[in-house]
């Protein structure tokens, strides 16, 4: 997937830093191109070899084995090319000074999820806050639809993997998985800051 290719300099964005600093621009720009020029280049050379590759096999067993890579390659590169339009719109993002931002609560997306997944439009981090009715409940307790699963919790910089006795506290950082479309239902059980 994505590599790190600013190698040269061996910079790496930190959630100390300011948001969206030049550098931090640079350095996803620069992620994002690279690995568009490397699906680019794949798909060329898939291209180059479906062109090469003839299903003219006397053999139906051997005519059948090059059809069934052909099918794979192709919706291979169909993938690819959906991704393609993600990091068009993620470089698109760059240039109007919107990246990195949530598109449904325009809060910062975190760093780290950035680097994982350049192409992020939504945050999944939510922040226990003081009012939040989660706070000193066990997670058991919760009363958490079904579909909304939590993966993690940051607390003092520790990640935890919480179990049904973990006991939320102010502060808390909960990754959630949940639909897109159940964003604002987290946000009203989390009473979150999205971060």
């Amino acid at each position: 997937m994505v590599k790190n290719v600013n190698k040269k300099t061996k910079y790496e964005p930190t959630e100390k830093e300011e948001f969206m600093n030049p550098k931090q621009i640079d350095y996803f720009k620069t992620l994002l191109l690279s690995w568009k020029q490397e699906i680019l280049k794949e798909s060329s050379n898939t291209l180059d070899h479906l062109k090469e590759e003839s299903s003219n096999k006397p053999d139906n067993a051997d005519r059948a084995s090059i059809e069934s890579e052909r099918s794979l390659e192709l919706r291979t590169r169909d993938r690819e090319r959906k991704l393609l339009n993600k990091i068009n719109k993620a470089l698109r993002k760059i240039d109007d000074g919107t990246y990195g931002y949530c598109e449904e609560t325009n809060k910062p997306i975190s760093i780290a999820r950035l680097k994982a997944r350049p192409i992020a439009t939504l945050s999944i981090e939510a922040k226990i806050l003081e009012k939040s009715e989660l706070l000193n409940k066990k997670i058991r307790d919760a009363n958490l639809p079904e579909d909304i699963r939590i993966g993690a919790i940051v607390r003092k910089e520790q990640v935890v993997i919480p179990g049904s006795n973990f006991i939320f506290e102010k502060n808390d950082l909960v990754v959630f998985l949940a639909k897109r479309e159940q964003l604002k239902e987290v946000e009203s059980i989390f009473s979150v800051s999205s971060i």
